[in-house]
């Protein structure tokens, strides 16, 4: 089973886990993630781009980033143990 997922392995969904990590259950809360397809480069200014720019070209995740309700923003990018290029963008108000 593949752990990437807006769905975490024990059914905690993005809200879920932004309230048991202290957030309020009153605010909206959005995320989109994605992985690189290639392996072991690192991240680089055009694997960046290459997140956001398919990010901007799908509905859902674009909504997330041009929800004007969400003020406050996280972004993490790591390197799974399969050399894959991870990234998450987070979003509440």
């Amino acid at each position: 089973m593949s752990d990437f997922s807006h769905i975490s392995p024990e059914g905690k969904n993005p809200r879920d886990r932004y309230v048991s990590a202290g957030g309020s259950p009153r605010v909206g809360v959005g995320e989109n993630i994605a992985k690189a397809e290639i392996r072991g480069l690192g991240l680089t200014y055009g694997e960046a781009e290459k997140f956001q720019r398919g990010w901007m070209y799908s509905n859902g995740h674009r909504a997330n980033l041009l929800t004007a309700e969400y003020k406050k923003f996280v972004y993490g990018v790591a390197t799974g143990r399969d050399g894959r290029i991870y990234a998450v963008q987070m979003f509440t108000n």
